[in-house]
């Protein structure tokens, strides 16, 4: 006569990696945010970076957005699909706060307004479309695109040694 074991809970519970980012997000464990965000960190850390340049600045406007996911595991969270988009968008926020108090020229973006510089970062370093960057921040299609027009001449007169703004 063979006894059976009943499994233990943990043996029923998927790997953190099979989860969805808004299973990881709801779960709301150090360990599920720190898997969801390990998903989005190579893109959060380009746009913190463009946006401070390298050092203990980019890494903590990163983790700061991290922490923030915790916060939106309640209802009013991101919606479906929109978990990573809300990260980058954090990420993009909370860097662009610490540029405020950045040293002059810190961060490839030195010369782009705030705006600006989240649009053309969440478009270029978190490989966001037009569309979810409009949601993400709140604005209609044709300002982030006009804005990603203004900030991309404004980028290339930088780097061609034309005056600034023009």
């Amino acid at each position: 006569m063979s006894l059976s074991v009943p499994p233990s809970p943990s043996s029923t519970t998927p790997p953190l990696d099979a989860l969805s980012d808004e299973e990881l997000l709801r779960a709301n464990t150090p360990d599920a945010l720190s898997e969801l965000t390990d998903r989005y960190c190579r893109r959060a850390q380009r746009i913190a970076r463009a946006v401070l340049g390298t050092g203990t600045a980019a890494t903590r406007a990163v983790e700061d957005a991290g922490l923030s996911l915790a916060g939106r595991a309640r209802p009013e969270g991101p919606r479906a699909g929109q978990v990573g988009t809300a990260f980058l968008g954090a990420v993009t926020r909370r860097s662009i706060a610490r540029r405020r108090s950045a040293p002059a020229g810190a961060g490839v973006l030195p010369d782009l307004s705030d705006r600006q510089c989240a649009v053309v970062v969440l478009a270029i370093y978190g490989g966001l479309p037009t569309r979810s960057i409009a949601d993400e921040l709140g604005l209609p299609t044709r300002i982030v695109a006009a804005e990603m027009d203004a900030g991309v001449h404004r980028l290339a007169s930088t780097v061609n040694g034309s005056p600034r703004g023009a």
